[in-house]
């Protein structure tokens, strides 16, 4: 009996947290009409209530009382009855889009249902630095498959050497999932709010390296940002020792994109990735990085040169520029495909300087693009075997045989 009692305590209190934000009444009634079959004073009024307020799995098994296998069954059951009264489409409600679904029908209070074509969604994307995103199709299809909700997936890393472009094409992936929402439909995934977070310190431009001044390089920084993007004042007015829970129970009322942009630099990370890691099931996680990190890792390589001919000819256009194949040809060769060098050359030429004059800078081991790209590598492993490997093989013009290369760096 005390399990009983205990178990109406919780559900009453969810249905009272709801009551504020939710037409429970009208999405009971609702359900029992169309399903024919019974949620109040049922289990499955007490599932929903779980769903609704953000709960997982393990909490809403051990507040009722109940084991994993049969809570699993029962929401299950939940999102087929969800299904048949939205009208959504077979097999695709689920924890990570129910909020979301219920919403667009009219059941949450202050929103209108939305048939409507066009919704507004919190989102603090910087602006795209190109007219159109060129390459990365199988990398593109893979990022798009990890963000549905359909996959299992809750972080996903990109990572590769500085200047291959992770940036933009996590953004450039973004910007497909905010079209998708705000147009509804289908050819990406959709989420009720997208948060663009960066600790890159960095930028390479035509005119040099230049130093950011602003950049969300601790968590705090980045609970301040989520803030901003959602427009939510009570995380950083939240006492520093509570935010982290308040930015959990924002998130766990929405479907939501968080972008962690150049993780290698952020000061604490490993509470950043704990934080990360902890985010409510709902909350798709994209790192971007330098380093290797095991969550489901998405490598990018250089361009192929059929696409690094489409960049160079698209940045010779945006700067009015004629680039001829043979020229093309060569800026591939010197930058081996790497997006930002080819973007970094051609705003060189722009800004004046001539063609070969920008090739030999490429080559130039202690010019604007080596430095960018590979300083930071480089300086994490000084003192280390790798390092003299490194700088070994570059004393020899060719490929050096293996017995003078150990020779070389035992005697460094």
């Amino acid at each position: 009996m005390s399990g009983q009692s205990e178990n109406g305590n919780h559900t009453k209190t969810w249905y009272r947290k709801l009551l504020h934000e939710w037409h429970i009444d009208r999405l009971l009634t609702d359900l029992e009409a169309t399903t024919q079959s019974r949620y109040r004073q049922n289990t499955k009024q007490d599932l929903l209530l779980g769903l609704l307020c953000g709960y997982s799995l393990k909490k809403i098994s051990q507040d009722l009382h109940k084991d994993n296998p049969s809570v699993r069954t029962g929401l299950s059951n939940i999102y087929r009855d969800i299904e048949t009264l939205t009208g959504e489409p077979d097999n695709t409600v689920r924890s990570t889009n129910l909020v979301y679904i219920l919403e667009r029908h009219g059941y949450r209070k202050g929103v209108a249902a939305s048939v409507i074509s066009n919704r507004n969604i919190e989102h603090n994307l910087p602006s795209p630095t190109y007219t159109e995103f060129i390459g990365r199709e199988g990398d593109m299809k893979k990022l798009l498959e990890r963000l549905s909700p359909e996959h299992g997936a809750h972080m996903i890393t990109v990572h590769g050497i500085g200047g291959v472009g992770k940036t933009a094409l996590v953004l450039a992936a973004a910007y497909k999932c905010l079209k998708a929402t705000c147009e509804n439909h289908d050819v990406a995934p959709r989420f009720d709010a997208i948060i663009f977070t960066s600790a890159k310190q960095q930028e390479l431009i035509p005119n040099g390296i230049f130093q950011k001044q602003q950049g969300q390089r601790n968590l705090r920084e980045i609970f301040r940002e989520i803030a901003y993007a959602l427009g939510d004042s009570t995380i950083i007015q939240s006492p520093p020792n509570e935010q982290c829970d308040r930015v959990r129970q924002i998130l766990s009322q929405q479907r939501t994109l968080m972008i962690v942009d150049n993780m290698e630099t952020i000061e604490d990370r490993d509470e950043v990735i704990e934080f990360l890691y902890n985010l409510p099931i709902c909350v798709k996680v994209v790192i971007t990085t330098r380093e290797r990190i095991a969550l489901l890792p998405i490598s990018l390589q250089n361009l192929t040169l059929e696409d690094s001919l489409k960049l160079i000819q698209q940045q010779g256009e945006d700067k009015d520029i004629n680039i001829n194949s043979k020229d093309s040809r060569l800026l591939y060769d010197r930058t081996g495909g790497v997006p930002l060098a080819i973007v970094y050359a051609i705003g060189q030429v722009s800004s004046g300087y001539p063609l070969n004059s920008v090739l030999e800078r490429l080559a130039n081991a202690s010019g604007d693009v080596a430095r960018f790209c590979f300083k930071q590598s480089v300086q994490g492993m000084r003192g280390e075997p790798a390092h003299k490997l490194l700088m070994s093989l570059g004393i020899f013009p060719n490929f050096p045989i293996q017995t003078a290369l150990v020779q070389r760096c035992i005697n460094s």
